[in-house]
């Protein structure tokens, strides 16, 4: 039997404002300033009716009381990397779902006399202990409340989670599973979206009951291989891969916000630069490489502009990469237009092997990067970049990534990671660099396109 834990941080980002002000403690809290939305509220926030992306101007108007802060995503991944080293203390494999969420299979965390157990609610029992030790664990050194569920799968674990919210610890065995699962709404299960949901109520599958109760066959006529896997979960069998499918990704995605929006087209360009090159350096540790970029450009008002190219070659350095959104860039941008997100996109991989194309050119390519990669292994990410990325991060570290919001985003449920950036020739010096003081910082010059 397989035992899978999934922890939730409680309305994690205003709880890592509240643990970071303890004066904030018992108040309201809504952070989202910097984009005139609320992006996450506390629980006394939500009490007073306040929603996400409510705007500021309606928080501020009808609940004064209330504190509305800026974003400050460095502070939250710190939290989201404790969270996760908090768990490995008591489980080896730990999947990084996002940044207020991880899985941990503890099957192998207990003494094996209970595992033995020849009963299966008392064989939980053991886990629902382990549970409770990590979350108390979670609870205390982090300042902040986590909801944790423990079940036979992922989708069943993270269903627990979600049961008793906040602070709750919840455990579906298979002998409870049908008391669960008659009451939950079908949309409430992870994986299943608007789309998937209209299609299922259509077949007058509207709790997640229903669905389990449904013939495996039945199912495997009607609807395509995720609704087969989140059908197989709810009826107690494992089948979805922990930490990520083993097969390769199908695509490598950066994404960034940022405040205020900008309508200056070398900036838009510096923050897709940017994109590009963390995406690359995302490539070169899975040893892959690409063959298809997309980028957009979304205004303030949601409107997003894109545009794809096909590389000539496969790539993993950034240089091909900024040359073609660079000059596809006109093609998507609008002068008059804020812009408040842009993001990058990798697709059509294939392993690093496959290479073909200008040897000189890629052996060039390989011994740069090779070193940049090595430098950023040994002094940190924030070591080497490209020029044409100087501006997105001077604006980076003079905002210290208060209101800015970097999204990486992989299919095939990947794993997880911090986003990368990779740095320069000395660059001015700023307090965001103060604990690296005795390293320079180098960005390599970049001049194969003009703007």
């Amino acid at each position: 039997m397989t035992v899978i834990l999934h922890v939730d941080g409680d309305a994690f980002f205003a709880s890592c404002e509240v643990a970071s002000r303890p004066w904030l403690k018992g108040k309201p809290v809504v952070t989202g300033y910097e984009r005139g939305i609320a992006s996450s509220m506390s629980y006394e926030a939500k009490a007073l009716g306040i929603t996400r992306a409510m705007s500021v101007a309606e928080i501020r108007r009808n609940y004064p009381q209330v504190a509305v802060l800026n974003s400050d995503y460095k502070t939250y991944s710190i939290y989201s990397q404790r969270m996760c080293a908090i768990v490995r203390r008591h489980a080896g494999a730990v999947e990084e779902y996002s940044i207020d969420e991880c899985f941990a299979d503890i099957t192998d965390s207990v003494e094996p006399a209970s595992r033995e157990s020849t009963s299966h609610e008392s064989t939980l029992a053991a886990y629902v202990d382990l549970a409770r030790r990590i979350k108390a664990s979670l609870d205390s050194e982090l300042g902040i409340t986590f909801s944790v569920g423990v079940s036979v799968n992922k989708v069943l674990a993270k269903a627990a989670s979600k049961w008793h919210k906040p602070s709750g610890l919840t455990c579906i065995n298979m002998l409870e599973r049908d008391k669960y699962l008659a009451s939950l709404p079908i949309h409430k299960i992870w994986g299943i979206g608007p789309s998937s949901t209209a299609e299922l109520v259509k077949y007058g599958i509207n709790t997640a009951g229903d669905f389990a109760s449904r013939p495996t066959e039945w199912v495997a006529s009607h609807f395509h291989a995720p609704l087969q896997a989140i059908h197989a979960e709810l009826c107690g069998r494992s089948v979805l891969h922990f930490g990520g499918p083993e097969e390769e990704q199908a695509s490598v995605s950066r994404t960034g916000t940022f405040s205020p929006p900008s309508s200056d087209r070398a900036y838009l360009l510096a923050e897709l630069s940017m994109h590009a090159e963390a995406a690359c350096n995302e490539l070169r540790d899975q040893g892959q490489v690409t063959r298809h970029v997309f980028f957009f450009l979304k205004s303030k008002d949601f409107v997003y502009f894109r545009a794809d190219v096909k590389l000539s070659r496969p790539v993993n350095t950034p240089e091909d990469i900024v040359r073609v959104i660079s000059a596809k860039l006109s093609s998507v941008f609008r002068k008059g237009i804020l812009y408040r997100a842009t993001g990058v996109t990798l697709s059509c991989l294939s392993p690093e092997t496959k290479m073909t194309g200008d040897i000189f050119s890629q052996g060039i390519d390989t011994r740069l990067y090779r070193a940049v990669d090595a430098l950023s292994r040994k002094y940190g990410k924030d070591m080497v970049f490209l020029g044409s990325s100087l501006t997105a991060l001077r604006e980076e570290i003079r905002e210290g990534q208060h209101g800015r919001s970097h999204e990486k985003e992989m299919t095939k449920d990947t794993k997880n990671r911090k986003n990368i950036r990779e740095t320069a020739r000395p660059i001015m010096p700023s307090r965001a660099y103060a604990h690296t003081h005795t390293y320079k910082h180098w960005a390599i010059p970049f001049l194969g396109f003009t703007d």
